[in-house]
């Protein structure tokens, strides 16, 4: 997941110039077949995503052929103990911040997650916004933390959870307020 790729289909005999069509099945979310033969893309599913392709030549001559891409989940971050890391984009099979533990990043975060966020101690983002997108299950019995602590204004940055197909659970968490 969360890694960019890329491949130029190939195709032999007939006449040039070729044009790539998929004609059956699923490429993975944010993929693209060209009409070129350039398959690509990134998405944050993982999977197995089986489909068929068709090649016409230039006399106007056919071939399909079917392809099977396989999206492996990214990796797990468990935090046992406090763990401090920088803003920037993150991807991740499946984020758990146990109890008594806390997560910090030190500036705006995006959190690509294929599976699940359990935050059972507590995330901190000090005045700064955190997007968690892509995630099947999101829950929070700990503390999702993000006022300005350092600065003059109690008003954090913006907590943003974009997953069409994921839950939020939000289940007796400590709110903070200043």
């Amino acid at each position: 997941i969360c890694e960019t790729y890329f491949v130029n289909l190939q195709a032999s005999g007939g006449e040039m110039p070729y044009t790539w069509a998929l004609v059956n099945g699923s490429l993975p979310p944010d993929f693209n077949l060209a009409t070129d033969g350039r398959l690509y893309g990134t998405t944050n599913e993982a999977g197995s995503y089986t489909f068929t392709v068709e090649v016409t030549d230039g006399a106007s001559d056919k071939a399909t052929q079917e392809l099977t891409l396989f999206v492996e989940k990214g990796e797990i971050l468990i935090v046992d103990s406090d763990l401090t890391l920088p803003g920037g984009e993150y991807c991740y099979g499946s984020v758990y911040v146990n109890a008594g533990a806390t997560l910090t990043y030190t500036g705006p975060t995006k959190m690509r997650i294929s599976d699940s966020i359990v935050v059972d101690g507590t995330l901190l983002l000090d005045c700064y916004e955190l997007e968690m997108t892509g995630y099947k299950v999101l829950r929070v019995t700990g503390v999702l933390d993000n006022r300005c602590v350092t600065q003059d204004s109690t008003n954090g940055g913006s907590l943003v959870f974009n997953s069409p197909e994921g839950a939020v659970e939000l289940e007796g968490g400590t709110p903070n307020t200043a």
